[in-house]
């Protein structure tokens, strides 16, 4: 069997497995990106002389030999794809049939199922999934992971946000609720605090951390066999990334007095943990080596950095 490499979503960048049984059909990234999963190549048959006797035909040498049997043809692939699959992780796996509705397909242009309207080829009707040539729906992506992941649209659109609306909005949110923290420390300890200048100092030491951090990152990487996707997406989010563990402690330890002994550690690193792998859809490996190179950058290396400039 020849080695395929892997397939790649090229709406996140996301590696998935390649699958002998799925060869030839189309699936469906998380990020609602549409894969065609390639075929394998042809393999020569070392047995196949069917090009010897079409050889000696032509030359005479056995006038009353038999020609070759036809080799069977394989049927057309209809145009349009059988099922939709579900990706999970990082195998391709197929999505079981429904619940077996005795719909019958008709002729009126239609979906027979929930009435939306089909073109005159068309197999699959892509709001409902029913099948007009088995005249049964097949499950969806949206219908197999419940509730939490909603329909297909939905769940495109959340991607959307998880590109660059949410996490630009997170690091906002976090330098100023950062601002806010200094001055209001500083009012404390009678220390007056000129905003504009924390704000730089902010920005300053975020942009470094942030250029630090995706360093290592796409360092990191292909030791994993992972991906980021586009490289400006990935910018956002690890600078959300980066940003916002901080400000949960700061508000932990603003606001839980003595227990921020005991929840400040599991805060951050949940953070870091949970941001990762819903950002970028991280198994729990990948996201355990991504949160320790970002504490290890915020605060160790950029601490040290602070420390050197301050002092």
């Amino acid at each position: 069997m020849v080695d395929m490499p892997n397939i790649v979503c090229e709406g996140c960048g996301k590696k998935y497995r390649w699958k002998p049984e799925l060869a030839g059909k189309k699936v469906k990234c998380k990020c609602g990106q549409v894969l065609e999963i390639p075929d394998p190549p042809q393999e020569d048959d070392p047995n196949d002389d069917s090009f010897g006797a079409i050889e000696l035909a032509d030359v005479g040498e056995s006038s009353h030999a038999k020609p070759a049997p036809p080799k069977p043809s394989k049927p057309d692939k209809p145009a349009s794809p059988i099922g939709e699959v579900k990706i999970a992780g990082g195998d391709i796996e197929p999505v079981g049939l429904g619940g077996g509705d005795d719909d019958e397909a008709d002729d009126s242009g239609n979906c027979p199922s929930c009435g939306q309207p089909l073109a005159a080829d068309a197999v699959l009707c892509i709001q409902c999934g029913f099948n007009r040539n088995t005249g049964k729906k097949i499950g969806t992506v949206g219908e197999m992971e419940g509730d939490e992941a909603g329909d297909g649209a939905t769940s495109h659109k959340l991607h959307q946000l998880k590109q660059w609306k949410i996490p630009v909005a997170m690091v906002v949110i976090g330098l100023g609720v950062n601002l806010m923290f200094v001055m209001s420390q500083g009012a404390e300890e009678g220390v007056e605090v000129n905003p504009a200048v924390t704000l730089i100092g902010m920005l300053i030491g975020t942009g470094l951390g942030v250029v630090l951090m995706v360093g290592a990152a796409f360092l990191a990487a292909p030791l994993l066999d992972t991906t980021f996707g586009d490289i400006r997406t990935a910018i956002l989010k690890l600078a959300a990334v980066y940003v916002t563990p901080g400000v949960l402690m700061s508000l932990v330890s603003a606001f839980m007095g003595d227990w921020q002994l005991i929840l400040g550690l599991p805060v951050l690193w949940g953070s870091y943990f949970g941001l990762l792998v819903w950002l970028f859809d991280f198994d729990f490996f990948e996201a355990a080596v991504f949160a320790i190179i970002g504490w290890l950058i915020k605060y160790w290396i950029i601490g040290f950095i602070l420390a050197m400039l301050l002092y």
